[in-house]
């Protein structure tokens, strides 16, 4: 497995098995002859290869709360019965194969039951090295994991806080494996914290340390992690943004907003082809767009030109495991959007209508529909009412270009439902509105 994963042999023919997906049943029939350092190894090809698998990875977390159980009784010469460890491992196994499994839930955005445990089992012996890489990477977690008001997340964060406060900072603090993890876990929460607020100035000192001399050095992802730092402290963190201006840090910031490089990758193939979809659908309905609109530093998937209206198309990776509870980057992306003035509607990958003719109605819907205030938590699917089932049952049986032509005609015949009267002020082209 690992080295079809080293040289990223994968199936892409959706008509035969992949690899990866196979071997995670075996791996689950066989999780009990699984080590620390087998578990660290499989959870980091997982999280590298960005593969979802919800059972296998509850197979890892249960397998390795066992083996932590084990330890402590081997360690202590007490406890329940578990399966003992292997002959040989140390505890710096243990705790790496937990940070594995930990940074793979994150990247992947599962949450077994067992993490909160987890967490608390390598925060304490981190705290006591002063790991700040490790200490800022658990931060990160807690925030991810919605945890970080638990006082060992706070005392994390203090130490985090107090190492950035009271050394020089060196490159690899300003690094993005560090610097930006710690970023992002202190901007999520909005409410007001010292301790965080003073941890984000010195963090942002800690860049500004090494890099502001030369911006253009900065790594990308990192310079995006900055630009969302200072546009949540100028629209949610006065005080920080106070901070900041005592510190002389107002001017680095202003410098890495200015920067134009690209914030995000190129979108995968499944979101790309949703996208044109939702574009397809909105151009039929003569609403006009644009698609991938910059709105430093974001980059909204569809933009209404006619309104302040977004329309973002969310795919697996922004939810929580199976639930539809969305993810830290997704909650904030649309807190700070809806704090300046847009309007953001959301669609989920598995919410979109397969077929074309029902794309339509559902556009119209969700642009009737109030798009979900500030804090986006969890995604609510679209429930189409009884007069539009019986419209999408006639744009069903249309089978040509001529029958999607006659649809506003259509509306008309049920033009009784005050909805539908609703729906063709949104989705006619504006020089129609007032005639129709």
């Amino acid at each position: 497995m690992e080295a079809f994963a080293l040289r990223q042999i994968r199936e892409h023919d959706s008509r035969c098995p992949d690899f990866f997906f196979v071997a995670s049943g075996r791996l689950r029939d066989e999780v009990k002859s699984l080590h620390f350092k087998d578990l660290r190894r499989a959870t980091a090809m997982y999280k590298q290869l960005n593969i979802r698998d919800e059972g296998l990875f509850q197979a890892f977390s249960k397998r390795l709360a066992e083996l932590l159980e084990a330890s402590a009784a081997l360690a202590g010469q007490s406890g329940p019965r578990s399966p003992r460890p292997k002959k040989g491992q140390s505890q710096g196994e243990a705790e790496g194969a937990v940070m594995a499994f930990l940074n793979a839930c994150g990247r992947l955005n599962i949450q077994p039951p067992q993490v909160d445990g987890f967490f608390k089992s390598v925060g304490p012996a981190a705290r006591a090295r002063k790991d700040v890489p490790r200490l800022v990477a658990l931060a990160q977690l807690a925030a991810k994991f919605g945890i970080a008001s638990t006082r060992e997340a706070d005392r994390i964060l203090a130490v985090v806080c107090a190492a950035f406060e009271g050394n020089a900072p060196s490159k690899g603090y300003a690094s993005q494996a560090i610097t930006g993890q710690l970023l992002l876990a202190l901007i999520f929460d909005e409410s007001a914290c010292e301790t965080r607020d003073r941890a984000l100035v010195a963090a942002v000192g800690a860049v500004n340390a090494s890099f502001g001399c030369n911006l253009k050095s900065l790594d990308e992802q990192l310079a995006r992690q900055l630009q969302v730092t200072e546009l949540a402290c100028r629209l949610e963190r006065r005080g920080t943004l106070h901070m900041l201006e005592l510190k002389g840090l107002s001017g680095f910031l202003e410098g890495v907003r200015s920067l134009e490089q690209s914030v995000f990758g190129p979108l995968p193939k499944s979101s790309s082809q949703q996208h044109l979809q939702v574009s397809g659908a909105l151009q039929e309905l003569g609403v006009q767009h644009r698609t991938e609109e910059r709105l430093d530093p974001y980059i909204a998937d569809v933009r209404l030109t006619t309104n302040q209206s977004l329309i973002e198309i969310d795919g697996p990776l922004h939810f929580v495991g199976s639930t539809q509870r969305y993810d830290m980057k997704s909650s904030l992306k649309h807190r700070l959007l809806t704090k300046q003035g847009w309007q953001v509607h959301h669609i989920a990958w598995n919410d979109w209508p397969e077929h074309h003719h029902s794309r339509m109605s559902y556009i119209a819907r969700l642009l009737r529909r109030p798009p979900p205030g500030k804090h986006l938590l969890q995604y609510t699917p679209l429930q189409p009412s009884t007069c539009e089932e019986r419209v999408e049952r006639e744009l069903g049986s249309s089978t040509s270009r001529r029958h999607n032509d006659g649809f506003h005609q259509r509306l008309e015949r049920h033009g009784s439902c005050s909805e539908l009267t609703c729906r063709i002020k949104v989705v006619t082209p504006a020089s129609q509105q007032n005639t129709e």
